[in-house]
């Protein structure tokens, strides 16, 4: 049976802040958290940290498997390891939770002085798996049992039969994506944050339409924010004010911003932004046009768009860097500030933090550098002054002219030829990595899609670009273990749980089909594209477009090739659930 976990897929990126599920916790419980294991993940802790109960929802990337096959291949994969080398004791499980089959384990082991007792539930229903487990001493397991038998799994976690195709043809709400109807001057004071653990932002909004009456408009905080007082709001276009950034053990995250032990920050995700009232109100709003200056002490780099200016304020004692700005619909303010080291490889510029206990950064950035290098001249038009920066925790990222490489993936101390080890990805080369990563500037960072299937005009095609990119650059053997990569994963993996377009992005966390199946679709429409034409389409919207949809990509094919049948081909390729022949 090929490997479950392969195919297993975390439910949401995001949740809300209230529980998705009723749960009656016994006493002695602290309430319900969002855990560090993934997105979809809540833990609770007995108070002596003796005892917890975990929930966890993934999506599956191949419908109805059996529950006890699933339950065998989480004891191998996540249960032996973690109890090798303790004295331990597997009894299976099967029942119903909340009506739904469901097979699990009862693991008795020595723990500290005490015997301990692992309860572990698993129901599986469609596509859709609930994980539930108790973690404590022996002696409670009957009562732990008790509470989870009566777990009722949400209405929003049960799987829903499949479509065919996409009725909608890659669009739906989302495609709609109004523009931003204004700009934002944005100031982070961070210079202060040891003494007080805040930073203070500043945001200025200029509208670009007419005048909006004072009565009519407001600001949207983030929740938990604390508005400050100041001397003029400018009418109450201009507000201030302060977000807690709590350390948690060393590295947390909050409001989009992760913090290392001290003064060193992340914050690529938004949610530290205030929004004016009218852009609030807009569903699916595209970024603003928006300027950056950081305020932060003075042996730190801050690094975001490029640098404008950077100067010495007197009043702080601080160092004030000022950024360019970046044009409506590209990307939501984003930065970095840390301890870092400006290096120069291969002729370009890049960061390192001092604490990143790198050893081979010159051999990965080298490989950056000659792969972006022939990726530009493919697809041109990335920022000339394009750069990389190291940091921990956060996952490797793509902005724009930014290159975040995670450092505990280990990019500075294991060479480019390594053979990745992980599940998903396991065979292929860290170049292959690397390649897929610069890959998603032009389609993701750069040339947004829109609609259902944004990420297949996203994410697959990024996936795609990283075979053609491993080709240009010489790398033939990295390009056709790629290849095959996707073919075995699809020779192995089944039908399409539901139609490519619709494909939702914890798809990106498990089974990948969107990297696989969509890969191989965008090879398929360039196989009947024609290579040249095909090439001149994607370089055409990365000169006049920052976003388009599937719509705008089949108008484009039709005029390039119209002897082919783009209509069946995206009905049954594309908005539908069927691989191509020629794939």
């Amino acid at each position: 049976m090929i490997s479950l976990l392969v195919s297993l897929v975390l439910a949401s990126a995001q949740q809300a802040p209230s529980l998705p599920f009723d749960f009656e916790l016994p006493q002695g419980y602290d309430a319900f958290e969002e855990s560090d294991e993934g997105p979809s993940s809540w833990v609770s802790t007995r108070k002596d940290r003796g005892a917890s109960f975990r929930v966890r929802h993934f999506l599956l990337g191949a419908r109805d498997p059996i529950p006890s096959a699933v339950a065998k291949d989480i004891r191998d994969r996540m249960w032996a390891p973690r109890l090798k080398g303790i004295e331990h004791e597997f009894k299976a499980w099967t029942g119903l939770v909340d009506g739904i089959d469901a097979a699990g384990w009862v693991i008795r082991y020595q723990g500290n002085r005490k015997q301990m007792t692992i309860l572990q539930r698993i129901a599986v229903q469609g596509d859709s798996m609930t994980m539930l487990v108790w973690e404590g001493p022996y002696a409670g397991l009957d009562g732990a049992s008790e509470i989870l038998d009566g777990f009722h799994i949400p209405d929003t976690w049960l799987s829903i039969p499949a479509p065919e195709t996409d009725i909608y043809r890659g669009l739906g709400a989302s495609a709609i994506a109004p523009k931003f109807p204004g700009s934002l001057d944005i100031d982070i004071f961070a210079h202060a944050f040891l003494a007080d653990a805040y930073f203070t932002v500043r945001l200025t909004y200029t509208p670009d339409l007419a005048p909006i009456a004072s009565q009519d408009f407001s600001w949207q905080l983030p929740l938990g924010a604390i508005e400050q007082e100041q001397q003029d709001d400018l009418g109450g276009r201009r507000i201030v004010y302060r977000i807690p950034v709590d350390e948690a053990s060393g590295r947390g995250s909050n409001y989009g911003i992760t913090r290392l032990q001290g003064q060193e920050f992340s914050a690529l995700n938004p949610l530290w932004l205030a929004l004016p009232s009218p852009a609030a109100a807009m569903p699916n709003v595209q970024a603003p046009a928006w300027r950056l200056q950081i305020t932060h002490l003075a042996n730190l780099e801050a690094i975001s768009t490029s640098v404008v200016r950077r100067r010495f304020d007197e009043s702080t004692k601080a160092i004030v860097t000022e950024f360019a700005g970046l044009d409506a619909g590209i990307a939501w303010p984003f930065f970095l500030i840390g301890d870092y080291e400006l290096r120069q490889t291969a002729g370009r510029n890049w960061h390192l933090r001092l604490n990143s206990n790198a050893s081979l950064e010159e051999e990965s950035m080298r490989e950056v550098v000659r792969l972006h290098k022939v990726l530009d001249q493919w697809m041109p038009g990335a920022d000339s002054t394009w750069t990389v920066a190291s940091f921990p925790v956060i996952g490797d990222r793509v902005m724009p002219g930014l290159l975040v490489l995670d450092e505990d993936m280990g990019w500075f101390t294991a060479p480019v030829d390594g053979v990745l080890s992980g599940i998903l990805d396991g065979g292929l080369t860290r170049r292959t990595a690397l390649a897929r990563l610069l890959c998603q500037e032009p389609f993701g960072a750069r040339l947004h899609g829109r609609g259902s299937a944004a990420h297949f005009l996203e994410s697959s095609l990024a996936e795609y670009s990283t075979w053609r990119l491993l080709e240009a650059a010489g790398n033939q053997d990295d390009a056709d273990a790629l290849l095959a990569h996707w073919i075995a994963r699809e020779s192995q993996a089944g039908k399409l749980p539901q139609p490519l377009s619709l494909l939702e992005i914890g798809d990106l966390i498990g089974p990948r089909r969107l990297l696989s199946f969509g890969a191989l679709v965008w090879r398929a429409i360039e196989q009947n594209c024609g290579r040249t034409a095909f090439d001149a389409i994607l370089q055409q919207q990365l000169r006049t477009s920052t976003s388009w949809t599937t719509q705008d990509l089949e108008t484009a094919l039709k005029a390039a090739q119209p002897d082919f049948a783009w209509d069946t081909f995206f009905l049954q390729h594309v908005y539908g659930r069927h691989l191509p022949s020629d794939a």
